[in-house]
């Protein structure tokens, strides 16, 4: 029986092609599918996420925080998404065209925000983002699970920072404790000096209690004697303004003073400077009186000396006559000779005025008639010498004349020249003998006078310089003294001011005096409540001693605690994340494609029999089976057959193309075998049993264990309805036994329970394909038997 269903394959290369093809569906399906799915969370980088970065800078504590930019810079630089930088309304544009699966916005106040952790009230860092689910729900969860990383990184950065500086102060704080500790032992030290000061002040309230009352005797006393000051005060005001009224009269004297010291010391000023003239003078003519002398005596000389000149000229003029002076050059000569000495008798005139103006100046009434005398002979001596001069140049000029000039016209007017000359000569040495004993008589007696003036003026020169200095004093001082007129002028104004405002408020301070009695007696009750209160505060003073030593000591206690806190780089890290997952995995999944390919092959291996059932005639009526039995057992080896290359080829699939990596390779394939028959003997039944409709029923059934089998989410997740067939299909029992198999190994349960499920899914459906293949057979031989009864019949 078994040769007549191969030679109908061989006779039907159709049902050949159809067997490879449908032997194929688990494979195309298992391979293709799982590779577009194998490993996704690896390619999450590619994944496109609108990123909208509308943070705004901002000052904390001299730090600028710009975590928003920081964000952006590392999302664009890591990666963990396809991040792009965007505006909002290019975002906005991207999600609803598709280029993007999420939005993520930095709000503009984010920065700001993370500033406000220590304040009063702080606001949360909120990070937006927006997802479009209906363009892809794996993909919106995936970016959902990158963004909920991104905020947990930003927090666990933020939560460093601040860790940062609750640390530092943290630090301070030890300081600060340190320090307060000290701080309270000095207290306490403080504290016991205060206790000692206490008790002193209360002894010396105790003694101001008791000298209250001297002090309220003496205010009594006070009152008396400011009584009697009050009325001295108005006396002192009448004195004062009748001074007051006598200032003006002493300023005008005192303006007066100054102006005579003033007068003063410019006539001192003068009469030093006659003197020191006086004396340079009285030098001078003293040493002139002498040159007096002298000259007179040369003067006497230089006349006689012309006389003989002139007395020579007129004997040679007298004896030679008239043909004899026709050459004048001797004349000439002598004639120069005595123009000579009248020149030097006017020089010593010259001198002898300036002596004689300095005997005008003296006050002796001999020497000022000298001085007269003098004055005459200097006048007579100026007339002839000047009556001699004018005859020696005649003659001169007479000697400078042609030789043509007529010569008796000359020697006559030189004769008469000469007699001329001669006899003013003759005069000037009679007046010269005459007056110059005289002459001489009194410059002596007055040289010797103007060295008795030099003498006195050199002493009251000597006195010039000390008379000068107490005439400037005298100035300075009336100078100083004016100034201060008026500031004596004016405090004597104020304190009479002062007075008189003593005298109007005299009652007032006598009132005031009063009311210092009065509180002189408050004093002395006062100064014994406070020797009370000081009591008082000496034993709360002892309490504050015995609380800041107890103080001190806590506060040290919580100084060494905090000296046991350790701020390091470690300690803040572990503080901003304190948690930590120790991830141990009890099954290795490589990917996603291992993860799913449990689910993937025994869906691909139902698909797989499904369609060979729908396909392959399982019982066909143009055979004429005999025998039930026999024609089960021929089509059951070619299902058998197919069923197992199905499972062989989309496992072996599995790990060439898409390396697939079981950890028990054998009981895979095994598995993937029992599974193939299980679902083939389902499937099978219902073609047999039902024909087409048992097909649609296959179908249904899938899709049941699609929902049922908790091959994508755990069957916990799903509505009550699929819990309760979840385990009556066969599906769940292959895919725990393929989970067994691929990823969890000999740590799991083993895939025996399993096995013996589907094996018994398989037995029964085995069974019922079996007796249903006998009744079909018995029923259609009974039909074909009676049709072929009636053919007979009728023929």
């Amino acid at each position: 029986m078994l040769k007549s269903e191969f030679q109908n394959l061989k006779k039907n290369k159709f049902l050949i092609v159809l067997i490879i093809v449908l032997s194929l569906v688990p494979t195309l399906y298992t391979t293709i599918f799982l590779s577009s799915v194998w490993d996704p969370y690896s390619k999450i980088s590619q994944l496109p996420v609108a990123l909208v970065n509308e943070d705004k800078t901002c000052d904390y504590n001299g730090t600028t925080l710009k975590i928003g930019e920081e964000l952006t810079k590392t999302l664009e630089t890591e990666k963990p998404l396809a991040f792009v930088s965007v505006d909002a309304q290019a975002a906005q544009k991207g999600l609803k065209d598709g280029d993007y699966y999420m939005i993520v916005t930095i709000p503009e106040d984010f920065s700001k925000n993370a500033a406000t952790l220590m304040n009063t009230d702080p606001q949360p860092m909120v990070l937006s983002y927006e997802i479009n689910p209906g363009e892809n729900l794996f993909a919106s969860k995936m970016a959902i699970a990158g963004a909920t990383a991104i905020k947990n990184s930003v927090s666990n950065k933020v939560t460093q920072t601040y860790t940062e500086v609750i640390f530092k102060q943290i630090s301070t704080l030890k300081t600060g404790l340190k320090q307060a500790a000290d701080g309270a032992l000095a207290i306490n030290d403080g504290t016991a000096q205060l206790e000692n000061g206490n008790q002193q002040i209360t002894a010396n309230l105790t003694k101001l209690s008791d000298s209250a009352l001297i002090f309220s005797d003496g205010a009594e006393q006070l009152s008396v004697g400011l009584a009697q000051y009050t009325n001295g005060v108005g006396e002192l005001s009448q004195g004062l303004q009748q001074l007051n009224g006598q200032i003006p009269t002493l300023t005008n004297g005192i303006s007066q003073i100054q102006s005579g010291s003033n007068q003063l010391n410019t006539g001192v000023d003068q009469y030093t400077m006659g003197v020191g003239q006086l004396a340079k003078g009285s030098q001078a003519l003293s040493s002139s009186s002498d040159n007096v002398n002298v000259g007179v005596a040369s003067i006497a000389d230089g006349i006689n000396q012309v006389k003989a000149v002139n007395d020579q000229i007129l004997a040679s003029l007298t004896q030679n006559q008239l043909p004899a002076i026709t050459d004048f050059s001797g004349i000439n000569d002598n004639a120069t000779d005595i123009l000579t000495n009248t020149k030097s008798i006017q020089n010593d005139l010259g001198a002898l005025d300036d002596v004689i103006e300095g005997i005008k100046t003296s006050e002796d009434p001999q020497a000022k008639a000298q001085a007269e005398t003098l004055e005459n002979i200097r006048s007579s001596l100026a007339v002839d010498s000047e009556a001699i001069d004018n005859s020696a140049s005649m003659i001169q000029n007479m000697g400078d004349s042609s030789p043509e000039t007529d010569a008796a016209g000359n020697d006559e007017q030189l004769i008469q020249a000469l007699m001329g000359m001669d006899q003013g000569l003759e005069q000037l040495q009679q007046g010269m003998n005459d007056e110059n004993a005289g002459l001489i008589s009194g410059v002596e007696h007055y040289t010797a006078g103007v060295d008795t003036v030099a003498a006195g003026l050199q002493a009251l020169n000597n006195q010039a310089d000390t008379l000068t200095a107490g005439a400037n004093g005298l100035a300075t001082a009336m100078n100083e003294l004016n100034n201060q007129t008026p500031l004596l002028a004016n405090g004597m104004m104020k304190l009479a001011d002062g007075s008189s405002l003593l005298t109007a408020n005299s009652n007032q301070l006598l009132s005031g005096a009063g009311q210092l009695a009065n509180g002189a007696a408050q004093i002395s009750g006062g100064s014994s409540q406070l020797a009370a209160g000081s009591q008082t505060l000496g034993n709360g003073i002892g309490t504050l001693k015995d609380g800041s030593q107890v103080l001190a000591g806590k506060m040290s206690d919580g100084a060494q605690a905090l000296a046991a806190v350790k701020t390091d780089d470690k300690n803040i890290e572990m503080f901003a994340s304190p948690t930590a997952a120790d991830e141990e995995s009890f099954s290795v999944v490589d990917n996603n494609g291992t993860g799913m390919a449990p689910y993937i092959i025994s869906v691909a291996l139902y698909l797989g029999a499904m369609a060979f059932c729908l396909f392959y005639p399982l019982y066909d009526k143009k055979d004429k089976p005999k025998n039930g039995i026999n024609y089960w057992l021929n089509k059951s080896v070619i299902l058998l057959m197919v069923s197992t290359l199905q499972a062989t080829l989309a496992i072996t699939a599995l790990i060439v193309f898409n390396h697939l990596a079981p950890l028990n390779v054998a009981a895979t394939f095994f598995i993937a075998w029992i599974s193939a028959l299980c679902f083939m003997s389902l499937t099978s039944l219902l073609k047999v049993v039902l024909d087409e409709a048992g097909s649609f029923i296959a179908l249904i059934f899938l899709i049941l264990q699609l929902s049922g089998s908790s091959g994508v989410y755990p069957i916990e997740l799903t509505n009550s309805f699929f819990q309760a067939i979840h385990p009556y299909l066969p599906m769940t029992y292959s895919i725990e036994a393929l989970k067994q198999t691929l990823s969890i190994g000999t740590k799991g349960t083993g895939i025996g329970e399993y096995m013996m499920v589907l094996l018994g899914i398989m037995f029964v459906c085995i069974c019922l394909t079996l007796l249903s293949y006998v009744l079909k057979t018995k029923k259609d031989s009974a039909e074909s038997g009676s049709l072929l009864k009636n053919q007979m019949n009728l023929s």
